[in-house]
């Protein structure tokens, strides 16, 4: 599975309604709707989970597709792969010429072991982040773009 950053991969692509990713990958492993993925309290989304990857539907753009999160290790993005090692990922990464990272981000919060001694690294012009634990890629996250009056910059689909 190619990840294109901007788009998304093969023919799912941000902008999609639910409706419309389900025809094309069928009906989902487990759904959570109206799930809060943020600190604002009106910022709902529907997530559908499939195998390896999930896709958020955000309510604030008539739950059109703005997010994926990929966690399978049949998923690239060019010769970055989930499970490779942090360094050789930061090179790759500095090679595919994806615009400046934001300083990364630590998260060696205890209490939630899921995000104990990750790492992240944000491409905010390419609608990207890698997230490493314990100094491997595990996580590869692609987002919707949005221009400088915070509205979704949609792919240009043929």
């Amino acid at each position: 599975m190619e990840i294109k950053p901007r788009y998304g991969f093969d023919k799912i692509h941000f902008g999609l309604t639910i409706a419309q990713a389900k025809s094309i990958l069928g009906e989902p492993e487990d759904i959570d709707a109206d799930q809060n993925l943020s600190e604002v309290p009106d910022d709902l989304s529907t997530v559908l989970y499939y195998d390896g990857f999930s896709l958020s539907f955000d309510k604030n753009v008539d739950y059109r597709l703005t997010e994926m999160l990929f966690e399978g290790e049949q998923c690239k993005l060019g010769k970055i792969k989930i499970g490779m090692d942090e360094e050789k990922m930061i090179g790759l990464a500095e090679e595919m010429n994806m615009g400046d990272w934001e300083d990364p981000f630590a998260d060696d919060d205890e209490s939630d072991p899921d995000f104990a001694d990750t790492t992240g690294y944000s491409f905010d012009e390419a609608g990207l982040t890698l997230l490493c634990t314990a100094g491997k890629l595990t996580e590869i996250e692609i987002y919707v773009p949005l221009d400088e009056n915070e509205k979704p910059q949609w792919p240009v689909v043929k």
